[in-house]
Order: structure tokens, then C-alpha cells, then sequence
């Protein structure tokens, strides 16, 4: 039976208390896309980020993501904190979906450190630039601190090839 958010539980092993932190990362996923300004005003982000968003019918199954993502960290380094990012792959499928829209799904999403997140994140429609120049020298700047991080987490084995590559 499906939840307000139109995700259901599944049958699988990850029912149990101790993967109560992960049921709520799938959760979260469900409201962002789903409802955006519920998940605005309890959580301070952006609306501008999750409208539009898709998530594949199979990850409206709990289990079926608990499966995925706990694959997925489990060829990661775990000394770290790890979110899930709709956004990295996006320039690589925009193409193969319906109007161009973000999608959650196992093909669309990478695991990444919570780290490597902010940095993608951080002043990305906030800052003011008073010239192109001055947003020129702030662009790159970014981008070399991005891909500086991106190999110094990938010899950490903290993302993944594919997240490695589209960093650089």
C-alpha cells in the first residue's frame, strides 16, 4: 500500500529497526520529489532543486533502493557519510527523459561524501557577481576545487568511477 508519497515498503530484508536510518533516506527522497514545499519549510532547501524531479517506479519500492544503495556503499570507503546525488550524472541522461527532468533512480544517482555535496552545492545560485569576469574567476576556481577533492576522495575509494569521472 502505498504512502502519502506514493512509495510502499516491499518485501526484502531491510524491515527491521536497524535500518531505520536508511528507510528515512528513501523517505526523504519520496517527499523532496514529491512534495518540494513541505520539504522546504521543515528543512531550509531550496524548492528550485527538487520541481520536476522523477523517480523511477522502482524506487518507489523501499527495498528495492535499500538493495541498491546498500550495494552501492558497500564498494565505498565507510569512514564516510554518504548522500544520495540526482544532480552529478544529470548533464550524462538529460536527454533520455521526459522534458529533461532530474530522475532518482538506480541509473540517474550516485552515492557521494556528504563533503563533496556542499561543494557542488554551496553558493550556486546565491552569490552576486558584479562582472562576467568576476563569475569567470569564481567558475573555475570552483571547478578546480571540485575535481582537486573528486581525486582525493577517489584514491580514498570514497566515490565511485563514475562519479570520479563526471567530477572531472
Amino acid at each position: 500500500h502505498p504512502n502519502k508519497f506514493g512509495g510502499y515498503i516491499g518485501v526484502g530484508e531491510f524491515n527491521g529497526d536497524e535500518y531505520e536510518w536508511l528507510y528515512r533516506r528513501w523517505n526523504n527522497m519520496l517527499i523532496r520529489a514529491n512534495d518540494p514545499q513541505y520539504y522546504s519549510k521543515y528543512h531550509g532547501y531550496s524548492t528550485d532543486a527538487y520541481e520536476n524531479v522523477l523517480i523511477a517506479p522502482e524506487w518507489l519500492n523501499y527495498n528495492t533502493f535499500a538493495y541498491w544503495y546498500m550495494d552501492q556503499v558497500s564498494r565505498l570507503n565507510p569512514n564516510y557519510s554518504y548522500d544520495l546525488d540526482k544532480d552529478l550524472l544529470y548533464p550524462f541522461y538529460k536527454d533520455k527523459t521526459p522534458d529533461g527532468k532530474k530522475c532518482y533512480s538506480p541509473f540517474t544517482c550516485v552515492l557521494i561524501p556528504h563533503e563533496l555535496n556542499n561543494i557542488l552545492t554551496v553558493n550556486k545560485f546565491a552569490k552576486s557577481f558584479d562582472s562576467e569576469i568576476e563569475f569567470q574567476r569564481y567558475k573555475l576556481k570552483k571547478e578546480a576545487n571540485v575535481r582537486d577533492l573528486a581525486q582525493d576522495l577517489y584514491k580514498k575509494n570514497a566515490i565511485s568511477e563514475i562519479a570520479y569521472q563526471a567530477c572531472m
